[in-house]
């Protein structure tokens, strides 16, 4: 269809001008940063695994590292033993379904926000190491560590879209000042 030389221009705008029909054009990066609980369902059944085979690590390098001589090192592989059944009852509950807390304390889990699981993770990986030091208890609790990263990624990585928007808002105030330096270049000056 040929346009007739009767119709106006049609004025597209420039960056961050508002557009004909009123409504603004959307960038990429707007919008509200990703909730949670609105992760992908991948990459939150990737972090399950991982924090239910920390878990399985936890429990087998903790019966290891019980059969020791000091006392301190029965202690952290009894406390290995303990907290990996409960990164087991938290992330993969259908392993400890024969213990009848099992599932009111997964949904406990699912309601609480990431930041809170990922310090948990942390203190869960810090005690046993506080009793005894040797390779088993760092090997056992490296992945419940690593688990707690995750859960901290998650946490993060909601506030880390908004320092991009910010950034792509700036690059857009940018672009405005200097089309607006350009225009008052341009104009013939009385």
């Amino acid at each position: 269809m040929m346009s007739s030389s009767a119709d106006p221009p049609k004025n597209f705008g420039t960056v961050g001008e508002a557009q004909p029909n009123g409504q603004n054009m959307q960038r990429d990066g707007d919008g509200p940063p990703p909730n949670p609980q609105e992760m992908g369902f991948c990459f939150r059944m990737f972090v399950r695994g991982v924090g239910a085979l920390s878990g399985l690590v936890l429990v087998a390098l903790g019966i290891l590292t019980c059969i020791s001589i000091t006392g301190h090192c029965i202690i952290a592989g009894v406390l290995m033993i303990l907290f990996g059944v409960i990164v087991l009852m938290l992330e993969a509950p259908i392993c400890c379904s024969f213990i009848e807390i099992t599932a009111s304390i997964n949904r406990w889990s699912e309601n609480r926000p990431p930041w809170l699981k990922a310090i948990s993770y942390f203190v869960l990986a810090i005690v046993p190491v506080i009793f005894c030091t040797s390779l088993t208890v760092f090997l056992g609790v490296l992945p419940v560590f690593a688990t707690g990263v995750l859960y901290g990624l998650i946490f993060v990585g909601k506030k880390g879209d908004g320092v991009q928007t910010a950034h792509v808002n700036r690059k857009v105030e940018m672009s405005k000042l200097v089309a607006n330096e350009q225009a008052m270049g341009t104009k013939d000056i009385p």
